[in-house]
């Protein structure tokens, strides 16, 4: 079990491969400290953000044959046990996960799951009593004490002595043992298993037996000689008794290392005619590190089904670790190992054993001919090897020759080689002047391009290059875009001189859509130079709404004092009864960026209703660093009227009537008062709307997560439509019961999704921002804010980061919306799986 975070963040079940490196997208820093061997290995099973708790493998048959080595998964916030069905799928496998137990008291939480010897379960349940789950929960649960269940299948056998106790195994001789390898009770098996390993050269002629009996056919005995292409193709066959039997033998002996006697065996079971005993074999010669074991790995790596390759080429790497593979067996190992990529088309998991067994070889002499193979996925294969391993040496005149090819893979693999090297950049110039002046640029190709300029944002030349590019006439506006959006991305210490330049083109004569990027641009570095052209956008009547607002924005501060008729046009953008509301997020942007005086904070309080729950905590904040009794008054009597204040987060409030003199404070007491963090009143409410957790409209309920009140989407993702500010919907109902949706929507801030936690950053000018975290690099931190901004600091500039209690969430949705609406929101909610 692993968690793996990203769009949507994902408690998951991995084929775990050895030095296989997985998705953490908030762990960039330790990915790095790994060797890579391309792309990030996927998941095998994703069961949503659910917090696993335990899991198990399920040994004995007595559920039935399709239960038989499958996985049994304890999930703590969603009630369950859940089944994942596991078949090998190529060098890797695949699965289907199904629900096993379920429960509807929000009180049941399964913390483990195990297997008793009888073939029973066993399922902990803790209860209530403790409830730092994930996400976090700051409403008090009852504390119910939790039990141990049992779970036996209907017509179960009465297994007598599950354990073999009454076998008195220790006083069996090896002889004796080896019938057991066959034994139906698991926990008899293994520890046959066990004691035949302890036993050691006694136990080698026993075991020699059980691997010579060959005399099922659940393999055919030519497939594990067939070329890879066809053997990659078989379907894995269901194994036979006496093949298990013979595999155990191989785990046995695997666990002696005493030498000779045995490394001939395990040699011997790596041309068994069943695939289990061949896998079993070839882990069991990687780790016992035997020399004459080479020749036979070399084989099963080139010709055998992709599983056992995949095996093979680990061992090999293993071997090459521990610095197993003699000097005049390293040309013949590397050349093996580039073979094993050329037919077919490899999957994710062997490219993975093979290229990391080519990194623990170390040897850039015998895998430098792979640069040259006809080949695109050797020459990939070759690449990553040379630039991952110690010996490695990659120079130019190596790997530049190798951008021309038509392949995406080896293209991307070849710049991502580059964009690591300083000063390497210039030799890319000719391959991306072609890209950025193409019409029709592939979508992979695109990707490519914006994550290599990205990387290389700080060479000299790609600066050219990029303002070269944006000032051409020829220049595709999708192309321009891109290019504003690395510069609006990159995390350089300075701007450079030549962006600028170009920003001051593009802001008077470019698009509509590339003004608002140049805009962003200037907004996030904080760029002085273009304040006359911000402002001629900012006051002109002709300039297109949003724009004029993000311009507004953009200059903030520098205006000093907020224009009247630029203050009016906000206002109207927020009273528009059929509004966007990311416009009307926009309106409140620049109000809140721009100091406003008395008379217009005043007058602000009479737009909190019309500008809805999503911009209303903003326009509070605009009241931060007033001491103006009558503004302050003026703002909690509008409070005290509207449905608005429940949006705003009590926290924040209380921080910016701070400022306030005491008179205003006093007024506020029974708005804050009103506002309290009270659990019992909360527990209170939510008992209240639970019955409007079931019997909506799911049309409906649709219709009120992408509408304009409740403005769900415009911060939550679901389906791959909607913003990107929160978690990720799109299977919500799995892993969230309706209590827990209830919850969410009502009260926010009491149940934090990890790794959407609110933080709060103060910059050395003053200024408080508050957003979730999105990125973080040595010089940057990126907070994604509640008006949806994305916010680049400079860490030079931060002087103090703490965590908040609070959601960036609106509050209050319960006094939002309609009845109704919320019910049919909660249901489409809770279908989302």
């Amino acid at each position: 079990i692993n968690i793996m975070e990203g769009q949507p963040r994902n408690d998951t079940i991995v084929h775990w491969i050895d030095g296989g490196v997985y998705p953490r997208a908030d762990q960039e820093s330790c990915l790095a400290e790994f060797a890579h061997t391309g792309p990030l290995l996927p998941a095998m099973a994703e069961l949503g953000h659910v917090a696993v708790s335990g899991t198990m493998r399920y040994r004995s048959g007595e559920f039935g044959p399709e239960y038989r080595n499958g996985l049994f998964t304890a999930i703590f916030n969603t009630h369950r046990v859940v089944h994942t069905k596991v078949e090998r799928n190529g060098a890797t496998f695949r699965s289907t996960t199904e629900d096993f137990l379920v429960s509807d008291d929000p009180n049941f939480h399964p913390t483990d799951v195990l297997e008793d010897a009888d073939g029973s379960l066993l399922v902990i349940d803790t209860g209530g009593w403790f409830r730092i789950g994930c996400p976090t929960s700051q409403v008090a649960r009852p504390e119910f004490h939790g039990a141990i269940y049992r779970i036996r299948r209907e017509g179960a056998h009465r297994i007598a002595d599950p354990r073999g106790r009454q076998l008195k195994l220790a006083k069996r001789t090896p002889r004796d043992l080896a019938p057991l390898l066959a034994e139906f009770r698991y926990a008899v098996r293994e520890q046959a298993i066990d004691r035949l390993a302890v036993a050691g050269e006694a136990a080698v002629p026993v075991l020699k037996a059980v691997i010579e009996n060959r005399g099922d056919a659940d393999e055919p005995a030519e497939k594990a000689g067939q070329p890879a292409e066809t053997a990659a193709a078989a379907t894995p066959e269901e194994e036979t008794a006496e093949a298990a039997v013979r595999r155990r033998a191989v785990w046995a002996l695997a666990r002696m290392r005493n030498g000779r006697a045995t490394g001939e065996l395990l040699r011997m079971a790596a041309s068994d005619p069943a695939e289990s005993v061949r896998l079993a074999a070839a882990r069991s010669l990687g780790d016992a590190g035997d020399p004459l074991a080479i020749p036979v790995l070399e084989q099963r790596v080139v010709s055998d089904t992709p599983a056992v390759r995949r095996t093979a080429a680990t061992s090999l790497g293993r071997m090459a670790r521990a610095g197993g593979i003699p000097a005049e067996q390293t040309e013949q190992v590397a050349r093996q190992l580039l073979h094993a990529l050329r037919h077919p088309q490899p999957d994710r998991f062997l490219e993975h054993a093979v290229i990391m067994a080519l990194i623990r070889l170390d040897s850039r002499e015998h895998t430098l001919p792979g640069l040259a193979d006809p080949s695109p996925g050797i020459r990939r294969a070759a690449l990553i090897a040379l630039d991952q391993m110690k010996s490695g040496g990659l120079t130019r005149e190596l790997v530049v020759p190798l951008l021309d090819t038509d392949d995406p893979a080896l293209q991307e693999q070849v710049l991502a080689v580059i964009s690591a090297r300083e000063g390497w950049a210039e030799e890319t110039l000719g391959l991306l002047r072609s890209w950025l002046t193409r019409e029709n640029l592939e979508p992979a190709q695109r990707t490519i391009l914006r994550g290599f300029l990205l990387a290389q944002a700080g060479d000299a030349s790609i600066q050219q290059l990029m303002a070269t590019t944006l000032t051409a006439d020829a220049t595709s506006e999708a192309t321009r875009l891109d290019l504003l959006d690395v510069m609006y991305r990159a995390t350089l210490a300075g701007f450079p001189g030549q962006w600028n330049y170009v920003l001051a083109v593009r802001l008077p004569q470019g698009t509509v859509a590339e003004q608002m990027q140049v805009v962003r641009v200037i907004a996030s570095r904080g760029l002085t130079s273009h304040d006359q052209a911000l402002r001629k956008l900012a006051l002109s009547e002709q300039t297109e709404p949003l724009l004029r607002m993000e311009a507004a924005a953009a200059l903030g501060q520098r205006l000093k004092t907020m224009p009247p008729a630029l203050f009016a046009f906000l206002l109207q953008q927020l009273d528009l009864p059929d509004g966007e509301p990311l416009e009307k997020l926009a309106a409140a942007r620049a109000v809140n960026a721009v100091p406003l005086d008395e008379a217009q904070l005043r007058e602000l309080t009479k737009h909190f209703e019309a500008a809805g729950p999503l911009a209303a905590p903003l326009l509070i904040r605009s009241f931060a660093g007033s001491q103006s009794i009558a503004a302050g008054k003026a703002l909690v009597a509008a409070l005290g009227d509207s449905t608005v204040v429940r949006t705003v987060s009590p926290h924040e409030l209380t921080r910016i009537l701070r400022g306030f003199p005491a008179e205003v404070q006093q007024a506020a007491e029974p708005l804050l008062a009103g506002l309290g963090l009270n659990p019992a009143q909360q527990e209170q409410r939510l008992a209240e709307l639970l019955p409007l957790t079931t019997g909506g409209d799911l049309k409906a309920g649709e219709a009120v997560f992408f509408g304009r009140t409740a403005a769900c989407s415009r911060c939550h993702q679901v389906n791959g439509k909607g913003g990107r500010v929160g978690p990720d919907l799109s299977r919500i109902g799995r892993i969230r019961t309706g209590r827990d949706l209830l919850e969410s929507v009502v009260y926010p801030s009491a149940s934090l999704a990890r790794g959407f936690g609110t933080y709060s950053v103060l910059t050395e000018d003053g200024r408080i921002h508050s957003g979730v975290i999105s990125r973080e690099s040595a010089g940057v931190l990126t907070l994604r804010t509640a008006d949806l901004a994305e916010l680049p600091i400079p860490r030079s500039r931060i002087e103090e980061i703490r965590e908040s209690p609070a959601s960036i969430m609106p509050q209050g949705l319960d006094r939002t919306l309609r009845e109704q609406e919320l019910r049919d929101l909660l249901t489409w909610l809770q279908s989302l799986k």
